[in-house]
């Protein structure tokens, strides 16, 4: 009897678990057979959120150039993957006849055609496409179904791969095979399972259409914003990357143009078919714009930062102490040497300053970040050019009105743009990419309880959120085109502390800060997804209960994360064991293991790829285990 290892999900983690077993299934293995059985209703690699026949106008959220599945010389993984795979842009070079080694051609594309039109084809998208360019979703759906095939035909003859196209609902462990059972009825038996669930969240297919009408959160390609009616009134709630996808698919999708004037901004040119929006959030604001590039990004100087990980304690490292410390200093030369670059006027009186922020062989302190401060207020006389990176967190001045608060956002957001379309030459920019180019590293500090719970909590968490917000989330065009849209009146934002309650037939949408930031409507849209994890309901909520799995705990704070122990991903299960047959990667357990919730960047050992390498190490040696016996 062969071994038989089930992989529960086929998109960008499923795809990365095969290309593991590829690499590494001789060496635990050896001429022993092996049955993979990918276990996932919707098509392997590009699954369901990356599925190939989704609008060209929505778009990932990370550049062509710094987006792969596959390992690279950094890589620390056992047994490399030989031959290495290409980035998104370099498979698009070799699409386009232009990578020496090359990986594809434009033929290898004919199986993922599909019946469905969409406006820009993925091989009309990869002719152009640049290094620093964001791929729409459909064409990352494209490259991860070419990833797919590739693996498979590089799979070693004593593994077998099939894709079973159902749901898994449950998991039974025991002294036997491991038990899957299907959703349609089915039931699978594997020597080791390995989970590369993602997010979890599938809007039902049976949606009501009655008004008032509440759409919930998920992709918004699965949310039925089809039930929008032109014309009418939508609440938004939430201000994140979902609620630019949404706008794009109401908007454009439903045959407005975005045209360019004569000074670079935007006009929005409506169909007709448009609803009108009025969104909000607890801020009121959109994050802050990513920078717009025209050449491949450059990695950020992060010398403090690294040498400060190098150096912190093995247990009971403290966030505020050991390592922000050294991310603010990492920041703060950003931010003075590109204002030094900008302000020729200010550049030699910078110098010193300059000179303090370079980091020594002593790691810096609060102590020296005030000193670093009090000098450039020396340095700088205008307050305004002076690094404040705090004041992003709430940046709202007093105003009263709707009216007033509308007028604020939009110079906020146009100051936003213009600032992003600089790049790193603009200061703030500049300061604001040190930190959120630092994210990838702090894991080696942060996951699996290095921090001390009340670090973690009161320190660590809230740096992360004040980095999503200052460092970006939505690309400049984004931003370009929501202000488009301000100006035709089609969105509008109200507020911060947004909320909505039922009142009757309509919903009813307030800031509580305007004296008259009211407003009604008959669609609430939830642009944002759950926090990833253990949810009630599903497959990981239905192990919690089972007690094969169980939530992350940080000190007496139970997180919504997927525990999983530190060599190799194993489930802990209610009574603190970790599983040797159950793994899981990635996104439900972004509080364990803490910034694995995007695809491997490459160049940079990935942690994702990191972990995967260890659980299917891991599936393949208990997989190994039971075939011996």
């Amino acid at each position: 009897m062969p071994a038989t290892v089930a992989v529960v999900g086929a998109s960008v983690r499923g795809t990365i678990a095969l290309d593991r077993i590829r690499a590494r299934a001789s060496k635990f293995l050896g001429d022993k057979n092996i049955d993979v059985v990918v276990v996932d209703p919707h098509t392997p690699g590009a699954g369901r959120i990356w599925r190939e026949d989704q609008p060209a106008s929505l778009v990932m959220n990370t550049l062509a150039a710094t987006t792969t599945v596959f390992t690279d010389a950094a890589s620390r993984v056992h047994d490399p993957a030989d031959p290495a795979g290409p980035t998104v842009y370099q498979w698009c070079r070799s699409l386009r006849g232009e990578q020496d080694s090359a990986w594809a051609t434009l033929d290898d594309l004919a199986h993922l055609r599909n019946e469905r039109e969409i406006r820009v084809t993925v091989r009309e998208e990869a002719e152009r496409l640049r290094p620093w360019d964001y791929p729409s979703r459909a064409l990352f759906g494209a490259y991860l179904s070419w990833a797919w095939d590739h693996i498979l035909r590089h799979m070693p003859p004593t593994v077998t791969v099939r894709h079973l196209p159902a749901e898994v609902v449950d998991i039974t462990t025991g002294e036997g095979p491991v038990e899957l059972a299907l959703s349609d009825g089915g039931r699978l038996e594997a020597d080791a399972v390995v989970l590369a669930v993602g997010w979890g969240t599938e809007t039902d297919r049976d949606l009501p259409s009655q008004r008032p009408l509440t759409i919930a959160g998920d992709s918004p390609i699965d949310q039925g914003i089809d039930r929008i009616e032109p014309g009418e009134t939508v609440l938004v709630r939430g201000l994140g990357m979902n609620f630019f996808d949404l706008v794009s698919l109401v908007t454009e999708g439903r045959g407005g143009r975005f045209t360019e004037n004569a000074d670079g901004t935007l006009r929005y040119e409506p169909s007709g078919a448009e609803p009108r929006i009025v969104a909000g959030s607890r801020r009121g604001l959109p994050f802050r714009a990513q920078l717009q590039l025209s050449a491949p990004p450059t990695p950020a100087d992060l010398r403090a930062t690294r040498a400060a990980i190098a150096a912190a304690p093995e247990h009971e490292v403290v966030f505020a102490r050991d390592i922000r410390p050294a991310l603010d200093l990492d920041a703060r030369r950003a931010f003075y040497t590109a204002l030094a670059a900008d302000r020729l006027d200010l550049a030699s009186g910078l110098q010193p300053l300059l000179d303090v922020l370079e980091p020594s062989d002593t790691a810096p302190a609060d102590e020296d970040i005030r000193r670093a401060d009090e000098l450039a207020a020396r340095c700088v006389g205008d307050p305004s050019l002076r690094f404040a990176p705090e004041s992003l967190l709430n940046p709202l001045p007093p105003v009263s009105t709707w009216s007033e608060y509308e007028g604020w956002a939009y110079d906020y957001l146009s100051d936003d743009a213009a600032r992003a379309a600089r790049g790193t030459t603009d200061p703030l920019k500049a300061g604001m990419a040190a930190y959120t180019s630092a994210r990838p590293l702090l894991g080696e500090v942060a996951a699996f309880g290095r921090l001390t719970p009340e670090s973690y909590l009161t320190e660590f968490r809230p740096f992360l959120r004040f980095v999503g917000i200052a460092g970006g989330v939505p690309p400049l065009f984004r931003v370009r085109q929501l202000l488009a849209l301000l100006d035709a009146g089609i969105v509008r934002l109200l507020g911060p502390d947004f909320t909505v309650e039922r009142s009757g037939d309509e919903f009813v949408a307030r800031a509580p800060s305007l004296t008259d930031g009211e407003t009604t409507g008959t669609v609430l849209v939830d642009a944002y997804m759950p926090a990833p994890g253990i949810a009630p309901g599903g497959l990981l909520g239905t192990l919690a209960d089972s007690g094969l799995a169980r939530r992350y705990t940080v000190g007496d704070t139970t997180t919504s994360s997927l525990d999983v122990d530190a060599a190799a991903n194993g489930l802990v299960c209610r009574n603190g064991t970790a599983s040797d047959a159950v793994f899981s990667l990635g996104i439900p357990s972004e509080d364990v293991r803490v910034f694995t919730i995007i695809a491997p960047i490459p160049n940079t050992d990935s942690a994702v790829l990191r972990e995967a390498d260890a659980a299917v190490a891991a599936a393949l040696t208990r997989a190994a285990d039971r075939v011996a016996v």
